[in-house]
């Protein structure tokens, strides 16, 4: 089985390209050993995210973003808690 979240959350402050990159990469290698796949789209100050994998990882990685200090205004766009198959089978982390 498996879980999708789709959301928007704003910086708390700006990112520099470096600090981006960095964050992807660290996304992707977590989200590689949790199984989870994905997106991560940052634009304007927002990231749009779509995480999708075991229900439980989904929502350890999504409370722990929830609770980040580097991000506000976060916003649940949608939630499939039994997704038949993976959007992004290929993407750890694509940002």
């Amino acid at each position: 089985m498996l879980k999708r979240i789709t959301y928007v959350i704003r910086y708390a402050s700006p990112f520099s390209d470096a600090e981006l990159a960095e964050l992807g990469e660290r996304a992707a290698q977590n989200n590689r050993e949790l199984g989870i796949t994905g997106v991560l789209l940052p634009s304007g100050g927002i990231f749009f995210q779509v995480l999708e994998g075991p229900p439980e990882a989904v929502d350890a990685v999504y409370d722990a973003i929830a609770t980040d200090e580097r991000h506000t205004d976060l916003l649940l766009l949608g939630q499939e808690p039994n997704a038949s198959a993976r959007h992004y089978p290929d993407w750890s982390m694509k940002t």
